[in-house]
């Protein structure tokens, strides 16, 4: 009887489990893995005390249970079958293993408990936090590294109101590993110096946490690096990998994105949890500025201009039960990205960054970026050449979108660019890092000089500019092909598409892009003002808010969104990268069979070339196309779908192009 009862009890501790606990990590023990302990109460977000008990596996098994962040290990004398009763009514981290004899201990479980009235109360030295520590960043002074809230702005009886709606405004990743590792001496969150991250790794706990789903929280082990240099609010990297246990973190925390979470993947190999290093409230470099928003707009719109980017999401952050405020967690586009999205196994992308990162074979990079470059590119043949190594169109939105958003801290730092090795694909560019953009302190100075070097919206970096070259990759390429005629046509039409009509970069969705992103983040920010809003207060700096610092620098950049596409075709053409007409606009007037074709060149003078088969009024070369006509008044639409597409051709410039998709009559039954 007793093993008959014995076997049930494990068999329901067990499929109670099934969610709960990572793989065991890889190891030469061939022992069989002792089950995972059960918790009586799940992590998450909790608003009452909870009456928390730590089940053994089995009755013979025995227990081990942290509540410091440390990794349990169940002592040789403990005692069988004991559950663990705690009373947590505190943000607390749980950590619990088991082992039964002649097993190995079974995965460590993490729940991390988090009550969010009480994170308002967080203080300055917790004990997960072995002192105030002092970091030193660029230029500054040292700064503490406290944990508190701050009272000036959570005393206030309406903000501890919202504080709590404030910490439930996003999802939540929490990660925990021992206090020593993290935060002590040599430890991992202040190793490294002012501009060497360090490559040190060490195994943590992730939790991902929904406060509208539990049943969509995760847990997995994972390798956690720091993703910048010693800053106070520091970037940090995820590796999902088997040596931890389940190798992928799956969780729909992307696909819930409003902005960036259509097509999203589910399983993810790494995460960046990105602090803003440049423009957040903690550091030197324009705190005034920040929105921590930029970067991920930018995405967002490469998304919607080109199908494709790193994707991202905002979440509030704990590290060891600590609220550590709002980061911004990102897909890192490299193999396991590529393979991902575009298909493969990670071997067969090639991946290059800024840094010269360099994963796969380079053979078709170098032939890119060293042989084709000194090509005459104005050459048809060269320029097919150009299409295989290169996707055109693609790096045109490129382009266009950082000329767009005035990206300064770029083209010679913050890029990823990849291409399939197996079959061969072209080269994709990916934005990255492009938080200094609409920059308004930047913008202040010349670009080689300190306290300047950007643009407030549209411009033409100067790299790019006739007779700037630069050993810069992405400029290079630039130069290389501004000497086709074909490739600046395709270049024009690019920008056209994406400034006009319902082009991914008009004012109206440049703006409504920027407005969702910041509604969404907008209850969260009240919660990182008192995490990090006095970060600078030692300096005699103020105290930045979510009403007087972040909600002003929004509706900046905002307001400037408007009219930025005229800036750029100005900055364009001042430089001769853009045609000086305008496009012609083709109208209908009508329906059905009274359908009829008017092309409006907006009162300038020219030719109105048009075709209704989708195909150029322009051959390459720059001559009229072979069924292209001119036009010279009202013409009927034939039935169907008509693909209208129309250029000005004036004093042998011409214009990009006009395209729209009409109706004539509906066709005949067959």
């Amino acid at each position: 009887m007793r093993s008959a009862s014995l076997l049930a009890w494990t068999a329901c501790v067990c499929s109670l489990l099934a969610c709960e606990a990572s793989p065991p990590p890889a190891t030469e023990d061939a022992r069989p893995v002792t089950t995972a302990p059960h918790f009586s109460h799940t992590r998450g977000l909790h608003t009452q005390a909870l009456p928390l008990v730590v089940q053994p596996p089995s009755p013979e098994a025995s227990l081990a249970v942290t509540t410091d962040g440390s990794i349990p290990e169940v002592p040789a004398d403990a005692a069988p079958g004991v559950p663990v009763s705690l009373t947590i009514a505190a943000t607390t981290v749980v950590r619990a293993v088991a082992r039964l004899p002649g097993h190995a201990e079974s995965p460590v479980v993490t729940h991390t408990f988090i009550f969010p009235e009480r994170v308002v109360q967080q203080p300055a030295t917790p004990a997960a936090l072995p002192a105030v520590l002092r970091v030193r960043q660029d230029r500054d002074a040292e700064l503490p590294l406290d944990a508190a809230m701050d009272p000036a702005i959570t005393s206030d009886p309406v903000v501890a109101e919202l504080m709590t709606r404030s910490l439930e405004a996003l999802p939540t990743i929490a990660v925990t590993l021992p206090t020593a590792e993290l935060f002590g001496l040599g430890g991992l969150y202040t190793s490294g110096g002012l501009e060497d991250p360090t490559e040190h790794e060490a195994r943590a706990a992730v939790e991902v946490l929904f406060p509208d789903a539990p049943g969509d929280h995760r847990q997995v082990d994972a390798g956690l690096r720091v993703h910048t240099w010693v800053t106070l609010k520091r970037s940090l990297r995820l590796m999902f990998r088997g040596e931890y246990g389940a190798g992928k973190l799956r969780t729909p925390l992307l696909e819930r994105d409003p902005a960036m979470g259509q097509g999203a993947d589910d399983t993810l190999d790494r995460l960046i949890l990105r602090a803003g290093k440049n423009r957040n409230w903690t550091t030197r470099w324009n705190p005034d500025d920040s929105t921590f928003t930029r970067d991920q707009w930018v995405r967002a719109s490469q998304l919607a201009m080109s199908g494709y980017a790193a994707r991202g999401t905002f979440v509030h952050l704990y590290l060891n039960g600590l609220y550590w405020g709002v980061y911004n967690a990102v897909e890192r586009p490299d193999q396991w990205f590529m393979a991902s999205y575009f298909g493969g196994d990670e071997d067969d992308w090639f991946v290059a960054n800024h840094n010269g990162l360099r994963e796969g074979d380079t053979s078709a990079w170098n032939t890119l970026t060293q042989s084709l470059v000194e090509r005459d590119a104005s050459r048809p043949e060269v320029l097919d050449q150009w299409r295989r190594y290169l996707d055109l169109e693609d790096f045109a939105d490129y382009l266009i979108l950082n000329f767009y958003a005035g990206t300064w801290d770029w083209p010679g730092n913050n890029f990823y660019a990849a291409h399939r090795l197996d079959p061969p694909g072209p080269v994709r560019f990916f934005v990255w890092d492009a938080e200094e953009s609409w920059d308004a302190e930047c913008s202040s100075g010349p670009y080689d000089q300190p306290g300047g070097g950007g643009s407030d919206g549209a411009w033409v970096p100067p790299p790019f500019l006739p007779g700037n070259w630069t050993r810069w990759i992405i400029p290079t390429l630039w130069h290389a092909l501004r000497r086709s005629p074909e490739f600046m046509t395709l270049f024009a039409d690019r920008v056209h598409r994406h400034l006009t009509g319902d082009g991914a970069l008009t004012d109206a969705r440049s703006q409504a892009r920027w407005q969702l992103i910041n509604d969404h983040l907008y209850l969260a920010v009240l919660a990182e003002s008192a995490r990090w809003g006095d970060a600078r207060a030692e300096l005699g700096e103020p105290t930045r808010t979510m009403q007087g610092s972040w909600l002003p620098e929004v509706r900046r950049v905002h307001d400037r969104m408007a009219g930025n596409g005229e800036r750029l075709v100005a900055a364009l053409r001042a430089v001769g990268f853009y045609p000086p007409v305008d496009p012609p606009t083709p109208l209908v007037s009508g329906q059905g069979s009274g359908a009829r074709l008017v092309v409006s060149a907006d009162g300038q003078a020219g030719e109105v070339w048009y075709t209704l088969d989708g195909g150029d009024p322009r051959a390459p070369g720059g001559a009229v196309a072979e069924g292209a006509r001119r036009f010279t008044g009202p013409v009927p639409l034939p039935p169907g779908s008509v693909v209208i597409k129309a250029r000005l051709l004036q004093g042998g410039h011409w214009s990009a192009l006009a395209e729209r998709t009409a109706s004539g009559a509906p066709d005949r039954p067959r």
